[in-house]
C-alpha cells in the first residue's frame, strides 16, 4: 500500500514539473460544455484586481484561450470570435509563472518564447500582476481598422468564461505595450493592443 501512494505521490510531481519545464506546453482539449448560463454570466461578468497568487491548472489555461481565440468548428479553421474579412488578425500570447508563450490554437498548444516570468513587467501594477495566475497578451495587425474591435471580442469572451469559472479578470490598456512587443518577439507589423490579467479571486 505504502509502495501505491509513494507511485501516486511521484506520478503527480512529474506531472507537475513537466507542465513547469522549459519548452512547449501541449494543453488539454478544452471543455466546450458546462459553466454557467450566458445570462448569469453576463449578471456577474466583472472587472477584479485582487488575486491569492495560486497558479491555474492545465485545464483552466486551455479554457481560457479557447474562449479568447480558439477554433470551435471541427473541419475548418472558424474561432470564437468574430474578424472582419474572417482575416483572423489576432494573436494571443500567454504570460505565466512558468514562462512567456505564444499560442497556437490550430495544434492546441503553447509555444514557448522565453521562460522568464514576465507578469509582474507586464504593466504598471506591478503589485498586483505578479499575483496573477495568467495575463493574456493581444497583439494585432498594424493598420487594420477593425483590430480593436477583435482585442474587444477576444477580451469580453475571456471575460464571460471567468464569470462563469468564478475566476477574477480585468482588461488593462495602461500596460507596458512597447517593451512587451519586444520581450514576445512580436512579428513585423504587429503590435501589443491591451492585456487581460486573470486569476483565482483574493
Amino acid at each position: 500500500m505504502k509502495k501505491i501512494l509513494l507511485g501516486f505521490i511521484l506520478s503527480v510531481i512529474l506531472i507537475g514539473s513537466s507542465f513547469a519545464a522549459e519548452g512547449d506546453i501541449k494543453l488539454p482539449e478544452p471543455q466546450k460544455t458546462g459553466g454557467k448560463p450566458l445570462m448569469e454570466a453576463l449578471s456577474l461578468r466583472s472587472s477584479h484586481r485582487e488575486f491569492s497568487g495560486k497558479e491555474f491548472d492545465p485545464q483552466t489555461i486551455s479554457n481560457v484561450l479557447w474562449s479568447a481565440f480558439g477554433i470551435n468548428r471541427d473541419g475548418v479553421k472558424k474561432r470564437t470570435i468574430p474578424t472582419a474579412k474572417n482575416e483572423q488578425n489576432l494573436s494571443v500570447y500567454a504570460l505565466l509563472p512558468s514562462g512567456m508563450y505564444f499560442y497556437n490554437s490550430e495544434a492546441n498548444k503553447l509555444e514557448i518564447i522565453s521562460s522568464e516570468d514576465y507578469r509582474a513587467d507586464a504593466g504598471k501594477q506591478t503589485d498586483m500582476l505578479e499575483k496573477t495566475a495568467m495575463i493574456l497578451v493581444y497583439a494585432e495587425k498594424l493598420g487594420d481598422s477593425y483590430s480593436k474591435f477583435n482585442t474587444g471580442a477576444a477580451a469580453q469572451n475571456v471575460g464571460l468564461y471567468a464569470a462563469s469559472a468564478d475566476l477574477g479578470n480585468v482588461v488593462i490598456g495602461y500596460a507596458n505595450i512597447k517593451e512587451l512587443g519586444e520581450v514576445l518577439k512580436l512579428p513585423k507589423g504587429m503590435q501589443v493592443q491591451v492585456i487581460q490579467a486573470l486569476g483565482y479571486k483574493n
